[in-house]
């Protein structure tokens, strides 16, 4: 399925090849920063058997990013990544054919395939004028209701620029009119997530199960304020990432967040999660390879700025997975109260390349414009009504005149989550 890699060339295999060869013991692991599909990397036999071990750390990802109990130079600035053409390091594009929902453009194009930054401008031609026939990420919102009740709970729901929120669950005959045109085994990737926490559904597990028939990968985002009888429905479900939403490192910034005095609660189940889940291999606890994957997240505002070192180097160092969030990001109006950080802002050339790729589907079904329209008042349709890929389409289009006539600071144009 990696029908356009390059083999010869600066930025080919061959390069790559040639650097682990000028000094074998010290280049094991070598590599470029070329898109997915266009090249691939040198892993040394005594690297691998190092790998072998099927540990938490055994994979390529923990040997290039920070660990804060072994800190390193920046594998990226180091003779172990090749230097290649910024054309092709910027390319923001995967070309590998393992969909079959989504065939691969470039086949049959062998002009293309021997010119790597023709080919990545193809791509990314293709994907704004030409949709695929699915979006590959659709994020499911299942329920508006929460547990918490604090800063964050707000900002979930729109830090007061919406009204109260009275969307139903969504339903068994909603889900399956989702479902029913997608492939067995496709591509997609589902992320539960929206106003409410998808683990408060009362058939989430039943859900997660349908929707595993039809997907990649699915990944819930919960606060995970719940029973044992739910931590265990979790691990037997099949969900493959688990997101949680910590929002502190501390008890007094926990109830500040989450409005709530329950950090020792959610640490507990992170806890029996990490101690139950399926591993492989013989390592057990925080140091085995184990799924789902579980990432503490927390946001990043005035309320937890003091805690995010803190949080960060604890669950990269136990899990090798954190993930720091930024606020909703509304533009700020007179007079409104707003966090004093500067926002992290992602590029816009990042937000167009995931808006035409994704989609959110509301609990009411339906599907809207904007992935900051909390309250679905600007939508496509709903898949009550039109098939998922009619909607995709009309999505889509919609998105790229947006983007086409609108500036990178239309709200449209921004991402919930990136």
């Amino acid at each position: 399925d990696w029908t356009a890699i390059q083999v010869e060339g600066e930025s080919g295999c061959d390069a790559v090849v040639r650097r682990h060869l000028e000094n074998p013991e010290h280049h094991r692991l070598v590599f470029t920063q070329a898109p997915p599909g266009l090249c691939g990397c040198v892993v040394s036999a005594g690297l691998m058997k190092e790998l072998s071990g099927r540990t938490r750390l055994s994979a390529i990802g923990p040997l290039l990013v920070y660990q804060p109990q072994a800190p390193q130079p920046d594998p990226i600035a180091r003779d172990a990544n090749v230097q290649i053409p910024h054309e092709i390091r910027r390319g923001l594009v995967r070309v590998i054919a393992d969909d079959a929902a989504n065939p691969p453009t470039w086949d049959g194009h062998s002009d293309l395939c021997d010119d790597p930054v023709k080919l990545i401008e193809h791509v990314e031609a293709h994907s704004r004028h030409s949709p695929t026939i699915l979006p590959g990420h659709v994020i499911l919102e299942l329920t508006t209701r929460r547990t918490s009740s604090g800063i964050f709970s707000k900002d979930r729901m729109g830090a007061g620029r919406c009204g109260l929120f009275t969307r139903s669950d969504m339903n068994s005959e909603m889900l399956d009119a989702i479902c029913e045109h997608l492939p067995t085994q496709s591509g997609l990737v589902v992320t539960l997530d929206g106003v409410g926490d998808a683990l408060l559904h009362p058939h989430i597990f039943d859900f997660i199960r349908t929707i595993k028939t039809h997907a990649r990968a699915v990944h819930l985002r919960t606060e995970l304020l719940v029973d044992s009888a739910t931590l265990k429905g979790i691990l037997e479900c099949g969900v493959d990432v688990l997101s949680i939403d910590v929002n502190a490192d501390r008890a007094n910034t926990y109830q500040v967040m989450m409005g709530c005095d329950r950090f020792k609660d959610v640490l507990l189940n992170i806890e029996w999660l990490i101690a139950h889940r399926r591993t492989f291999g013989a390592a057990t606890g925080a140091a085995a390879f184990g799924l789902p994957w579980i990432v503490p997240r927390i946001q990043r505002r005035e309320e937890t700025f003091a805690d995010i070192e803190t949080f960060f180097d604890r669950w990269v160092h136990t899990l090798g997975t954190a993930v720091i969030d930024s606020p909703l990001p509304f533009d700020h109006k007179v007079g409104e109260q707003h966090d004093s950080l500067t926002p992290a802002v992602t590029p816009p050339r990042v937000c167009e390349r995931e808006l035409l790729g994704r989609m959110t589907i509301l609990s009411d079904g339906s599907v809207p414009v904007s992935e900051l329209d909390l309250e679905g008042r600007k939508t496509v349709g709903n898949v009550g009504g039109t098939s998922l890929q009619q909607l995709w389409s009309t999505l889509h289009s919609t998105r790229m005149s947006l983007i086409q006539n609108a500036t990178s600071s239309n709200e449209d144009l921004r991402l919930r989550t990136p």
